[in-house]
């Protein structure tokens, strides 16, 4: 359709769009196509890109290359196509009365405790015929009497921060091969092997337990497992604030212990591996120093090496910092032997709390590109507790700001691809994407690899939403 127009008149339309827009349009067919690759057009929209700093003597086929990474630092088109949905199934197994929340690569599922029995529905098991399964949950997993009376025995301000947790409410995950679940309450972490339903007696208990921390206060308020079963990531609430501690191993060629594809040599791995702490967000901290603490921390794929083990690799991780004196951030950091370094920075807004009014600067080489580089469209990172999470690949961040006043809770994502961590040439930091504005509260975010996109899904008590895209 578009043959017969003159390339000059797309160009002059290509000019007025937003940065989103021209994306769009330069994709739609080769006569778009080739109108958009002119370098004056080019020029002239990495200009409004925050950060990019062009030189006049930058070629043709230079625009090309920094716009493309460009577009792929940015999410730009990730919005493009996006397919809303709200499973029925999961809001009406998780408005059960006594449903327990499941955590699992495939989102949160549900089950409900029979006596001293945890059934998993149906839809928890996946890929076993609809059949639930269940475990018998061993008696030691619930606290003393004794330990309840030293509950007790603190001071007023200590009871009713103790009543003011969630202290009793299970927290259980299901591993990604589907035969083991982890199941936490209070300090305590038990991880047992599944099996079908009346199968299993009651003197074949198989489970391996732990206690996450040595303080009676603290209680873990989630738990999930991480890179392929190898590590159990338990979020710990105490009174010095939340925690998170990361258990087990990695896989290592140097060392036999490995986590297997057979459901009993994984949960013989657990057996040791449960007792080793792989990170721990207070080390991290201490490291630090300077009163730094740390939000939600997450583990991010690290980038593949040739002949690098795992073991000798980095670690790294994406958390939200606060300092005792600086404004928030999200930001990728590397542990290594060095220390802990910043790889990147997540652009955020400032917050001026004496006026209780958000600041906002004006963008230089402001064009009508103001929507996609509007400092509107970035998080505030003033929250106490964010919701955080990676996807399986590690190269899409999300993060969930809660609503806070009268402003909406957001969910946005944020390109992670360790691709671009070393690129000095497009240093530009790679801006966040609103994804979604919400006026509720959740319990739960995470992003999954489906096919040739990802899949966004976030839930609460009451809803359960999911978002398809197309990268």
């Amino acid at each position: 359709m578009a043959t017969n127009i003159p390339p000059e008149l797309l160009q002059s339309i290509l000019l007025l769009l937003d940065f989103d827009s021209f994306h769009c349009a330069s994709r739609t067919c080769r006569t778009w196509r080739n109108a958009a690759q002119s370098a004056h057009l080019l020029r002239h929209k990495l200009q409004t890109v925050p950060g990019l700093d062009l030189s006049l003597h930058t070629t043709q086929q230079d625009l090309k290359r920094i716009y493309q990474h460009v577009c792929r630092r940015n999410l730009i088109g990730i919005r493009n196509g996006v397919q809303f949905s709200t499973p029925e199934s999961s809001i009406c197994s998780s408005g059960k009365i006594g449903s327990i929340p499941v955590r699992s690569r495939h989102g949160v599922q549900s089950a409900h405790v029979r006596g001293m029995t945890l059934v998993l529905d149906p839809s928890a098991s996946a890929g076993l015929a609809g059949k639930g399964r269940e475990v018998q949950l061993s008696p030691s997993i619930f606290p003393s009497a004794d330990a309840m009376k030293r509950v007790m025995e603190y001071s007023t301000h200590g009871r009713a921060f103790f009543s003011a947790r969630s202290f009793a409410r299970l927290q259980v995950a299901l591993s990604d091969c589907g035969n083991l679940v982890a199941v936490g309450l209070g300090q305590k972490l038990h991880v047992y092997l599944l099996t079908q339903m009346g199968k299993q007696r009651q003197n074949q208990v198989q489970h391996v337990e732990v206690n996450v921390s040595d303080s009676i206060l603290d209680s873990i308020q989630s738990v999930e497992f991480a890179e392929g079963d190898e590590v159990l990531r338990c979020e710990v609430d105490s009174v010095e604030g939340s925690y998170v501690r990361y258990l087990g191993f990695r896989k290592c060629s140097c060392t036999g212990l490995k986590a297997s594809l057979s459901a009993a040599l994984k949960f013989k791995f657990w057996k040791v591996a449960l007792r080793h702490v792989y990170l721990d967000s207070r080390d991290v901290e201490d490291s630090l120093g300077d009163g730094m603490s740390l939000r939600g921390m997450r583990l991010v794929k690290s980038p593949r090496r040739p002949g690098e083990c795992t073991c000798r690799a980095g670690k790294y991780f994406f958390a939200m910092f606060r300092p005792g004196t600086c404004e928030n951030k999200y930001a990728v950091a590397r542990i290594s032997s060095g220390g802990v370094d910043v790889i990147q920075r997540i652009p955020a807004r400032r917050m001026q709390f004496t006026s209780y009014l958000e600041t906002r600067t004006p963008l230089q080489g402001h064009s009508s590109d103001a929507d996609r580089w509007d400092l509107e469209n970035l998080p505030l990172a003033h929250c106490h507790d964010p919701i955080l999470n990676v996807s399986d690949d590690g190269k899409i961040l999300a993060v969930f700001e809660p609503p806070y006043g009268q402003a909406h809770g957001v969910i946005y994502l944020c390109s992670g691809d360790s691709m671009y961590w070393g690129d000095v040439k497009t240093a530009s930091q790679a801006w966040p994407v609103p994804l979604c504005s919400l006026d509720h509260d959740l319990d739960s975010l995470h992003v999954s690899l489906d096919g040739t996109g990802y899949v966004v899904g976030a839930g609460s008590q009451r809803h359960t939403m999911q978002w398809r895209l197309q990268v």
